[in-house]
């Protein structure tokens, strides 16, 4: 079934951020590993940390979890286990065997959902997973498991890849022979959303909402999906890259200046710079309530947050503090410490008063549902 997808081009006005918010919190950090290993591959869903490297003992990289309190190691095998992806429920990741086959942690054991061909890049979204397989040995098709079998979205001879999954919608790059562009898959129909004779990568996707960057002819620009439409968000004479999204929140990086990237965010109306200087941003990541990326100092990469009211520096050493994932008021990544990449993350602390609002406002939910049920 084919649906037809209209365009709009949103002119945004761009705003240098002016902090008009109340008083800030902080971010409290710990590190999650201390040994001689390099560590890599993080990623995070709520307080679920997840990641992979060898051990002192096998040289084959294995995946952790670090569920809040303790960090368990899921693998312990002669392959090699990479890119693993963590939700509230699972716990994903692709192993090299024979081949390259799908595995997932459901809390209490691994299983393979993955056989024959070669499958690799997965992505979870609850127990909802996609990735990139080649189950013919030919081309890579994306394939797709709803918590209950696995299903093959495309059969074609174009390349898919770049998978990216959430609770309602598959999206993905193809290239058809003339140029990449983005799809979709809804549980029911493929949806070709970038339908234009430009080049299209980099999706990632909210519900059910994607953004991506497109090239426009000139440059790269960010387009925004959503409601069965196409909003260009920006339009302007400079490369837009390295979309993120969470709800109606999508951040990326772009040089106004031509001189050094800085960090965009587009709430849903309007769109924000939130930073403004003379270094180079990188990697930004996106949630609710926070955007966290990476700006170089001038002698290594650090990181650096936005809580709605004011900017952190959560790093500050000598080494590069890889890119950050985020995933509410938690932050996790690696970090080079002279020897090898450790794992670390942070979780925001509201300040005091923050925190007696949000508890004034729950008892004021519980009130008027006590009030309702009186009536």
């Amino acid at each position: 079934m084919n649906r037809s997808i209209q365009a709009i081009c949103l002119m945004p006005v761009v705003l240098v951020l002016v902090s008009t918010s109340m008083g800030a919190g902080s971010w409290a950090v710990q590190q999650l590993t201390d040994d001689e290993i390099l560590q890599e591959g993080v990623r995070i869903y709520g307080e679920r940390v997840v990641w992979t490297g060898p051990t002192e003992t096998n040289a084959h990289y294995q995946v952790r979890l670090y569920d809040g309190s303790q960090t368990t190691m899921l693998t312990n095998d002669t392959h090699h286990n990479y890119r693993p992806d963590v939700s509230e429920s699972i716990v994903a990741w692709h192993c090299l065997d024979s081949q390259q086959q799908v595995k997932v942690f459901d809390g209490q054991s691994v299983s393979v959902l993955t056989s024959g061909g070669s499958h690799k890049w997965a992505r979870v979204s609850g127990e909802r997973i996609a990735w990139a397989g080649w189950p013919d040995n030919s081309d890579t098709e994306i394939m797709f498991f709803d918590g209950q079998s696995v299903k093959q979205v495309t059969d074609n001879s174009h390349g898919e890849g770049r998978p990216r999954v959430s609770q309602e919608l598959v999206a993905w790059t193809a290239d058809d022979g003339s140029d990449p562009d983005v799809f979709i898959y809804d549980g029911l129909d493929v949806v070709r959303i970038s339908d234009n004779d430009e080049l299209d990568s980099d999706p990632e996707v909210s519900g059910s909402r994607v953004v991506w960057r497109g090239f426009d002819g000139e440059d790269w620009e960010i387009y925004l999906y959503e409601q069965g439409q196409v909003r260009q968000l920006t339009d302007n004479n400079y490369d837009e890259d390295q979309p993120g999204i969470c709800g109606s929140r999508v951040v990326w990086i772009g040089s106004p200046d031509g001189n050094d990237q800085e960090v965009f965010l587009y709430d849903g109306g309007l769109t924000v710079q939130l930073t403004d200087n003379d270094l180079d941003e990188r990697s930004p990541a996106v949630s609710e309530d926070h955007v966290a990326w990476n700006t170089h100092d001038g002698t290594d990469w650090e990181l650096f947050s936005w809580d709605g009211t004011e900017t952190h520096r959560l790093t500050s050493d000598e080494f590069d503090d890889g890119p950050p994932e985020i995933s509410g008021g938690n932050i996790a990544w690696t970090a080079w410490d002279g020897h090898d990449a450790e794992v670390f993350s942070a979780t925001y602390v509201p300040e005091p008063a923050t925190m007696t609002l949000l508890a004034l406002g729950g008892l004021a939910v519980i009130r008027r549902r006590s009030r309702r049920e009186l009536k």
